[in-house]
């Protein structure tokens, strides 16, 4: 199977002004023509916007957030990421999003030639959030950390001062007051770890926090600056429990 991106941009590298193409050249949309026809086309919901309809002698699939955006004579896909947080895994519009992309891939897989192999895979899974620390907001978590990185669910904790026993003290008063429901790190023992892979480059580690502090169970770590977009949020990811972190890869060979 042969994937093509097909971009028209100025020398300037301009592709678009005002969600429409800046110019028109029919030999560009000839070209254009010529060689989608007859196949399957992807696009993001904007720019099927700027068409206004959907390409004739072609499967038109639309890419859009907006679960309940829908039009005649394309396939809708929803970002199934994005309903996981907004609503949750599991929920009505995660479903939703789950069945599209589920009825894109089988209609992809029906439309391959025989001797393809189709390789489909993800980056991470997502738990539903259910208890929701404030970080520094009536407990004394933040004492000692000048300011906070990565996720709810691992937090990268960059510290105030630069004394060997720092890190150690911020830990030590981490789990006195959430005991089992962190895991907690030091830059050092989270390399140790394998906490970001067998081999990580003194940049990446550089970039590490002092502390790390990984949320167990459904609990998710807020920063108090984001604490009511964070909050909002139902799904997570980014902690080291086994669905956030596992990959799934399923072959499909077509015979």
């Amino acid at each position: 199977m042969k994937i093509a991106l097909i971009v028209a941009a100025s020398q300037n590298n301009v592709i678009g002004l005002d969600n429409r193409l800046p110019w028109h050249l029919p030999e560009d949309l000839q070209y254009f023509k010529s060689v989608t026809m007859g196949k399957p086309i992807l696009m993001g919901r904007k720019t099927y916007d700027s068409i206004g309809r959907p390409l004739p002698g072609r499967a038109n699939i639309v890419l859009t957030r907006d679960a309940n955006w829908t039009a005649d004579g394309v396939e809708v896909v929803n970002d199934l990421d994005s309903a996981g947080h907004s609503d949750g895994v599991g929920s009505d519009k995660w479903i939703a999003a789950l069945v599209s992309i589920d009825e894109l891939v089988k209609n992809l897989a029906q439309k391959l030639p025989k001797g393809t192999r189709m390789w489909l895979t993800a980056d991470h899974g997502m738990i539903n959030a259910s208890e929701k620390i404030v970080l520094g907001r009536d407990n004394d978590l933040l004492t000692d950390v000048a300011l906070i990185a990565g996720e709810p669910r691992m937090r990268h904790l960059y510290l105030t001062a630069d004394s060997e026993n720092a890190g150690e003290e911020v830990i030590a008063r981490w789990e006195s007051a959430l005991g089992s429901k962190v895991t907690m790190h030091t830059r050092a023992s989270a390399i140790t770890a394998g906490l970001f892979g067998p081999h990580v480059s003194l940049d990446a580690a550089e970039r590490a926090g002092d502390v790390i502090a990984i949320a167990q169970g459904d609990l998710v770590l807020l920063d108090p600056e984001r604490a009511d977009k964070e909050g909002a949020m139902i799904g997570h990811h980014g902690g080291d429990s086994v669905i956030e972190s596992s990959v799934p890869l399923l072959v499909h060979s077509v015979n």
